[in-house]
């Protein structure tokens, strides 16, 4: 039976989990040299008095660590008033990091998610850190364009047509991602209806022309925007749930989570112009925020295996080139099996 398994789904793309501590690790990303990873982790739990009872309240901290999992380092300073910091991104230059940090704790209202987050940028080798945002709503998921002078960020500051936002780190002055009218009348960003999934996610394109996002009413879908003329291009199926893009470093491929096919949350890779869509796991876990490593040759990104706990997100590393031999799944089913059978006889008892 294990050599027939073993037959029908061997040569699987080899898959390495790179943190595992029983806390949610998430939204990991490459260094621009492909040797560091930055990501967050709700290492931090306290709890908070709000009146009547005491609320356990997460706080996330930033960590890099070696692309081996090996040698991590908090960048988050330890202490008991410190409020969390989440989605940091490297710039092309490796010396700085920009992230969302909250302003002050949770209120009762946001102990699930405090909308009050601006935008910071540290600096790696001195550790100086500067405020980019001042607004009393939510600014967060930044990522610096290719030559480092901005960022392009989410925020839900009101008035603004779009959810998208540009900011010019040498002169501060911010501009929105503006979209063509089709987008308002296809998206819904004019009403923002109830079921409407508003611009998420977004990062330059390599050239630094583009802002790729997912949106999408019921449905996400992945989309490019000019960042000039908003014009935009869905790179993704209709009706197919697809989201979390990233570029690869030449621009040329996407990766990306979606349902396709099984409702099963699966990695996905498609070319710019949505051609050659391809599938790269089958696992049926659940998977956040993908991205290429520098060279194209693996996948990092954030999960769960299926029947886990949510709060067992780790960060994993698909290798594109590299595939388990079927001699090799055959061990680990045979592994599975015998745990399996000893822990049903333990509980028997």
């Amino acid at each position: 039976m294990l050599d027939s398994i073993a037959h029908v789904t061997g040569g699987r793309l080899r898959k390495v989990r790179l943190t595992n501590d029983l806390f949610i690790d998430d939204a990991p990303s490459f260094s621009p040299d492909g040797k560091r990873i930055v990501y967050h982790s709700d290492t931090s739990y306290s709890l908070e008095d709000y009146g009547l009872e005491k609320i356990e309240v997460k706080r996330s901290q930033l960590f890099v660590v070696d692309a081996d999992g090996k040698n991590r380092t908090c960048l988050s300073t330890r202490s008991e008033n410190e409020t969390s910091e989440r989605f940091a991104r490297f710039s092309h230059d490796g010396r700085f990091i920009v992230y969302e940090k909250e302003n002050s704790p949770p209120r009762l209202s946001d102990t699930v998610f405090n909308s009050d987050r601006d935008v910071f940028v540290k600096d790696l080798h001195t550790g100086k850190v500067r405020r980019l945002t001042h607004d009393h709503t939510y600014d967060g998921l930044p990522s610096f364009s290719p030559d480092d002078n901005e960022i392009v960020f989410v925020s839900d500051r009101p008035g603004g047509r779009s959810s998208i936002y540009r900011l010019n780190l040498k002169s501060g002055e911010t501009k929105s991602v503006s979209l063509k009218k089709s987008w308002d009348e296809k998206i819904g960003l004019l009403r923002r209806p109830r079921r409407m999934i508003l611009p998420y996610c977004p990062s330059f394109s390599p050239d630094g022309r583009s802002v790729l996002l997912h949106a999408g009413w019921d449905t996400r879908g992945v989309y490019v925007v000019d960042v000039d003329d908003g014009n935009w291009m869905r790179v993704t199926d209709r009706g197919e749930d697809s989201f979390f893009p990233s570029f690869s470093s030449d621009g040329k491929r996407i990766v990306f989570v979606s349902g396709y096919w099984d409702e099963e949350e699966d990695l996905y890779v498609v070319n710019a112009d949505g051609s050659n869509l391809t599938r790269l796991t089958r696992d049926g876990g659940t998977k956040r925020y993908p991205s290429f490593s520098p060279d194209g040759n693996s996948i990092l990104f954030s999960g769960k295996r299926k029947g886990e706990p949510d709060y067992y997100f780790e960060i994993y590393l698909l290798y594109l080139g590299q595939t388990i031999s079927r001699e090799k799944l055959k061990e680990r089913l045979a592994e599975l099996g015998k745990a399996s059978l000893e822990g049903s006889k333990t509980s028997s008892r």
